[in-house]
């Protein structure tokens, strides 16, 4: 059981950091965004790396605090971990 929420954990936190990434970099157009067999490329938009991180970070930040939460919720309410045990959950 434990080795399974592990894995979501994981996957809860990788998913969408990739996705974050290429969406991203799709978008200012560093790199095409292919999706199947659609390949759409944008403009190059100028703009400073520092730039590209902070809208990266924060859009991380607001992405990891919704799959955060529906990771607690799923273990909540889905598993029956009680809040409680602050360990286990």
């Amino acid at each position: 059981m434990t080795l399974y929420l592990t894995i979501a954990l994981l996957l809860a936190g990788l998913l969408p950091a990739v996705l974050l990434t290429m969406t991203v970099d799709a978008t200012l157009g560093y790199s095409p965004l292919e999706m199947g067999p659609r390949r759409r490329a944008q403009p190059i938009v100028r703009i400073a790396r520092t730039s590209t991180f902070v809208a990266k970070a924060g859009i991380g930040a607001v992405t990891g605090l919704v799959s955060g939460s529906a990771v607690i919720a799923i273990a909540l309410w889905g598993l029956d971990v009680e809040p409680d045990r602050p360990v286990q959950l």
